[in-house]
């Protein structure tokens, strides 16, 4: 249970604060931010095949490995210089990406606030119902994307902001119920002295022919 406290302080810090910043970011910006974000992924994946064709042109020895790597740095750079101008068309499928993450997110939620929440603090049912919500909410963000309403990144975005609140709530309440546990055992009586041994037998008067 203490490695499991552990582990979602660790995760209030990272993945729940960049959520909240980029539902934030999406609920603001909106298509602006996905193509945006769609855009550097594209020039990171043109960076590693260019990284790649070079490393290829520059290495002496051209065996088999070198040529694969040759051909997945063309594939590479191909595809992002494809991805970054076709970035709108791709949109939608990003909706539905990350309408999908959204459901498996508030799923990890539920789990949390029932499988450890629960046993560690008080109120884990906020948890529980943000999570639920955010499942809803990714469910509802694919089934707009599909009838194409406008809004979709938006709630998206104030779906994103909802299930990291959730996470922040799982991470203070399992913090919470961390330090009431320590607290408790600080505070608890020292257990009690063991028992006084036994006298070892005497081995003269247990012999009779001494």
């Amino acid at each position: 249970m203490n490695d499991r406290l552990k582990s979602y302080k660790v995760r209030i810090v990272i993945v729940d604060i960049f959520m909240l910043i980029l539902g934030a970011g999406m609920l603001i910006w909106g298509n602006e931010l996905t193509n945006m974000l769609i855009r550097v992924v594209a020039v990171v994946i043109a960076l590693c095949g260019v990284l790649f064709v070079v490393n290829f042109l520059i290495n002496k020895e051209k065996d088999a490995f070198g040529w694969f790597i040759m051909v997945m740095g063309v594939i590479c750079l191909a595809g992002g210089v494809l991805l970054f101008i076709f970035a709108p068309s791709i949109t939608r499928f990003t909706v539905y990406l990350l309408g999908t993450l959204l459901a498996i997110y508030g799923l990890v939620d539920i789990i949390t606030a029932i499988s450890v929440t629960k046993h560690a603090g008080g109120y884990w049912w906020i948890s529980l119902l943000v999570g639920i919500g955010a499942v809803i909410l990714g469910g509802v963000a694919i089934y707009l994307n599909i009838i194409g309403y406008n809004a979709v990144t938006a709630l998206i975005g104030i779906a994103f902001i909802v299930a990291a609140l959730g996470g922040i709530i799982n991470a203070i309440q399992a913090y919470n119920g961390k330090r009431r546990i320590l607290k408790a055992l600080k505070n608890a009586p020292p257990p009690p002295p063991p028992p006084p041994e036994a006298p070892a037998p005497d081995d003269k008067k247990s012999d009779p022919e001494k």
